[in-house]
């Protein structure tokens, strides 16, 4: 049976946890709180973004990113994060990732070392390329674009899909699957994308139509990798409060657990000793 010494220790143990799990919940509320001030990346843009884009390819504007190559390799990004208390959501992430793919063949680039991990314990090959930052830079969301752009037009994979956390709100999310390339008209029911209201005719594209769709198509990969990288970050913060708000509600009933048996033994260890000292004055009288 635990000594009453050990359960003053775990006691004590147990309320300094207590006291680093509130304050890791108290910073993680307000980087959630700060970071939640950011807005998605030009939401208005979007619908004009969509309709240009439509117009395009009603028009018939060819263009590489505009078709795929089912013979080639696939190419899944995978999402990951490198801070702590998100194990569920990085796993739920790398799996999805993992079961999406139909073939050996099938590339990964995985952002972040928890994702890298997982690949080398599947012993899969994948490309490494690190998580993204909680400022979401610009320079990372071209340097993650760059590199895909560049496998996709030299043949390396058919087609590049996005496995990243999205989330529904601070204390829920989910894993989603979007496909960024190629692009075109079968991908924006899949990404929610609005449709056009233009009719062929009505424009004037200048300086071309394929210089204008070049420009379209690359400044959309960046939207839609910044709104991407907005989610996924949001969907991290509120993972961890929500981890940290359970390690802190499994603490309390472990402390009430701990204090109803250290009471019950000095209470125990307390009536003992009376009735010791009762019997002796007994035996002595």
């Amino acid at each position: 049976m635990i000594s009453v010494a050990e359960l003053k220790s775990n006691l004590e143990l147990n309320n300094s946890l207590g006291a680093i799990i509130e304050a890791l919940k108290s910073g993680s509320a307000i980087q959630l709180r700060q970071f939640q001030s950011k807005s998605k990346a030009l939401e208005d843009a979007a619908p004009v973004l969509e309709n240009v884009f439509a117009v395009l390819l009603r028009l018939g504007v060819k263009h590489p990113f505009l078709s795929g190559n089912p013979g080639l390799p696939a190419c899944f990004v995978v999402v990951n994060t490198d801070n702590g208390f998100v194990g569920e959501l990085n796993s739920a992430v790398a799996n999805a990732a993992f079961e999406s793919s139909g073939s050996e063949r099938d590339v990964f680039v995985v952002l972040g070392e928890r994702g890298w991990n997982f690949f080398e314990d599947k012993g899969r090959q994948f490309k490494r390329m690190p998580g993204l930052s909680e400022e979401i830079r610009p320079a990372e969301i071209r340097g993650l674009q760059s590199c895909l752009v560049r496998g996709f037009l030299k043949g390396e994979y058919g087609s590049v899909s996005i496995v990243y956390p999205q989330s529904v709100n601070v204390g829920a999310w989910k894993v989603r699957l979007d496909r960024m390339l190629p692009c075109g008209a079968e991908q924006d029911g899949e990404a929610g994308m609005p449709g056009s209201d233009f009719s062929e005719g009505v424009a004037a594209i200048e300086p071309s139509p394929g210089a204008v769709m070049e420009g379209l198509i690359r400044f959309r990969l960046s939207f839609f990798l910044y709104n991407i990288a907005w989610t996924s970050k949001f969907s991290e913060f509120g993972a961890r409060l929500m981890h940290l708000e359970g390690s802190e509600q499994e603490l309390a009933r472990m402390k009430q657990q701990l204090s109803l048996q250290y009471f019950k033994h000095v209470h125990s260890l307390a009536d003992k000793t009376i009735r010791e000292i009762i019997s002796s004055r007994l035996t002595r009288k």
